[in-house]
């Protein structure tokens, strides 16, 4: 399965479109991972959503902390483009889990949750087997891909606790721009890869295959 990843647009409708014209109709899956737009309306991410729609068959997004909070209410658009903040989603095998927003910012943007509601919201996703299971959060677990500019982790504590306890396949967040990339987090009892795709309002994403094999490749848009 050919996977687009994608996260950080922040109502940048130029690399959207940009991207759009690039990719058109190649993925099975597109991944958002939240913050569509800049302290945008509901209106803005759904036309935003729409028109990411030619890239895949199916597209999954959860909200990101700069997103309206309204945004978490709608589960599904058009048939084909679905909110999976709090919910699973099965395709081709594997098990999609999302958690939109992101832990506590100083900054008191519209969504975001306590370590103790992110710790129940992710509890959700136990049941499903580690190795079916594809995690996409906006926020990154804590001491992963979660360094700022000035060097400190701000990722989630509750998170980071439900990767050292499942592992599981994959895991997709952004929230943090300057920690785009690709890791590899774990041991003989089991391996995540995590992958923040950069932001797209920079030109970046990412590009997943999950098979036998997962792999993953970060790329650009270039102007």
């Amino acid at each position: 399965m050919r996977v687009l990843l994608l996260t950080d647009i922040h109502s940048s409708i130029n690399y959207v479109e940009k991207l759009v014209s690039i990719v058109k109709d190649l993925f099975d899956l597109c991944i958002i991972a939240g913050d569509i737009t800049h302290f945008g309306s509901v209106e803005e991410a759904l036309s935003i959503l729409k028109l990411l729609k030619s890239t895949a068959k199916k597209i999954l997004f959860v909200p990101g902390n700069c997103d309206p909070k309204e945004l978490l209410d709608y589960k599904m658009i058009d048939g084909e483009i679905i909110n999976i903040h709090g919910r699973a989603v099965e395709i081709s095998g594997y098990t999609f889990y999302g958690i939109g927003g992101s832990n506590v910012t100083p900054f008191r943007t519209p969504i975001e949750f306590s370590e103790e509601e992110l710790r129940e919201l992710i509890s959700r996703a136990s049941s499903v087997p580690a190795k079916k299971l594809v995690v996409i959060t906006h926020a990154p677990p804590y001491k992963t891909l979660d360094k700022t500019f000035i060097g400190l982790h701000v990722g989630s504590k509750s998170l980071k606790h439900f990767l050292e306890e499942h592992r599981p396949i994959l895991w997709v967040s952004g929230h943090i721009h300057e920690s785009r990339g690709i890791m590899r987090y774990g041991d003989e009892h089991g391996e995540t890869l995590i992958v923040n795709p950069g932001p797209l309002r920079k030109g970046y994403y990412a590009e997943a295959r999950l098979g036998t094999e997962i792999s993953v490749f970060l790329k650009e848009v270039r102007t």
